[in-house]
């Protein structure tokens, strides 16, 4: 496959890493404000955060949906590599020499770490409120 097409892929799928950071960013920040609600016994707010975050998580999972169309229209090992990198399977010394794929790795590397303060804080709250039933105790 042709460098431009490459780079072109590659220009469209930072886009929507950087619109699926954003998503999942504020996936974050409504978990935490779920937490605070449900310490609180705020029912209300719970209910409206929940909402919202679920409309989050669709916008989040839009992107993922966008980035599987890009990466379908690359063949072979570039579709692997895409793969591998939107995933998060790709390590920094296997990028190949391209401002772009760091570029798009750095936006990998911080959305994972958002998911996973998003996890950690949902865990704690679901421990918290549910015990033995929660769903991380499974």
């Amino acid at each position: 496959m042709s460098g431009a097409y490459m780079e072109g892929l590659l220009t469209e799928i930072i886009k929507e890493l950087r619109i699926k950071y954003r998503h999942m960013d504020e996936i974050c920040r409504l978990t935490k404000e779920l937490a605070d609600g449900l310490s609180r016994d705020d029912k209300v707010t719970a209910e409206m955060v929940l909402e919202m975050r679920g409309k989050e998580l669709e916008a989040a999972a839009e992107s993922d949906r966008h980035m599987s169309l890009y990466i379908a229209g690359a063949r072979g090992e570039d579709a692997e590599k895409l793969s591998d990198l939107i995933g998060g399977r790709m390590k920094e010394e296997e990028l190949p020499d391209s401002g772009s794929w760091k570029e798009a790795w750095n936006i990998v590397e911080k959305t994972m770490n958002i998911w996973q303060q998003t996890v950690e804080t949902d865990r704690v709250t679901s421990t918290r409120l549910a015990g033995e039933d929660s769903y991380y105790k499974q």
